[in-house]
């Protein structure tokens, strides 16, 4: 059974009995109220999230116990994964009854946001949306644009938050900009989305932005694109770290380089994601690989 995600972002939860009673507060996709006000010792969510999905992205349903589903985030894949990460999300956070959005994504085109976040106005309520939250087009407006959700809601975006995605196409973007709109973002272990990214998580997203599937985590990503030089290296490519003092063979780190011997990632609990020189001591003598994928 297929269905789309309803809340402006959902965690994929590893297991039911890893869910805290302080993390029902996440159910109504509110990402940022939920994380501020977790307790300290539960905020490295790495062990029990494994992936964010955003408003409109597909999941196939699996198992519905209760008041929880076990779904497939259908385009979070990995090689343990290869159909899509799989875990645990609220009955509230998704819909099946998806004929008319399903046909509404099929025949028009696509609306992207673009910025860290966009408010979605509809006739009743104002939501917030992540970054790379994608829905279909309506229609396009002077300034707005006419989107339509999974549960059949209907609203409006600025147009200057967003980029239309017509069929087929690929776009073009100036990535140093897109990149310098990610900076200062939490770092959510699992996280997907501008309320919170882990490293690979947020790479997944640059790359939905330019039209390109990778999967969705570090050692996954390692084995995908080609191999190039780090003198070589263009705006775009991807730098894998072996960081870990314990294990220094093993690749645990992702950024995007941004020119200028610079590049952004999101690196550990507590510290957003940031701006980064290849040459500063932490990342010094611990560079693995560069991957292109464009």
């Amino acid at each position: 059974m297929n269905g789309n995600i309803t809340v402006p972002v959902c965690n994929l939860w590893v297991e039911r009995d890893l869910i805290l009673k302080e993390d029902l507060k996440s159910i109504n996709g509110d990402i940022q109220n939920w994380y501020n006000n977790l307790p300290i010792e539960v905020k490295a969510t790495k062990e029990r999230i494994n992936t964010q999905l955003l408003l409109g992205e597909p999941i196939s349903v699996d198992d519905i116990i209760g008041e929880w589903a076990k779904i497939k985030a259908i385009e979070h894949k990995t090689s343990l994964y290869p159909n899509g990460y799989e875990g645990w999300i609220h009955v509230s956070q998704f819909t099946t009854n998806i004929s008319k959005f399903v046909h509404q994504s099929n025949t028009s085109s696509s609306v992207k946001v673009i910025n860290k976040t966009s408010l979605l106005k509809t006739n009743n309520e104002n939501i917030e949306l992540s970054f790379m939250t994608t829905l279909p087009l309506v229609e396009l407006e002077e300034n707005k644009v006419l989107i339509m959700t999974p549960d059949e809601r209907y609203g409006r975006l600025n147009l200057s938050d967003v980029c239309i995605y017509e069929k087929g196409s690929k776009p073009s973007f100036n990535m140093p900009t897109i990149l310098n709109e990610l900076r200062r973002i939490p770092f959510i272990g699992g996280g997907a989305s501008s309320y919170g990214f882990d490293c690979s998580g947020l790479t997944f997203r640059f790359y939905q932005l330019l039209g390109i599937s990778i999967p969705r985590d570090v050692p996954d990503q390692l084995q995908a694109g080609i191999s190039v030089d780090i003198s070589d290296v263009k705006i775009g490519d991807l730098l894998f770290y072996c960081t870990d003092e314990t294990h220094r063979e093993k690749v645990n780190h992702v950024g995007i380089y941004m020119g200028n011997n610079q590049f952004l990632s999101a690196r550990r609990t507590g510290l957003p994601t940031k701006v980064s020189h290849v040459s500063e001591p932490f990342y010094s003598n611990k560079l693995f690989d560069v991957r292109r994928y464009i």
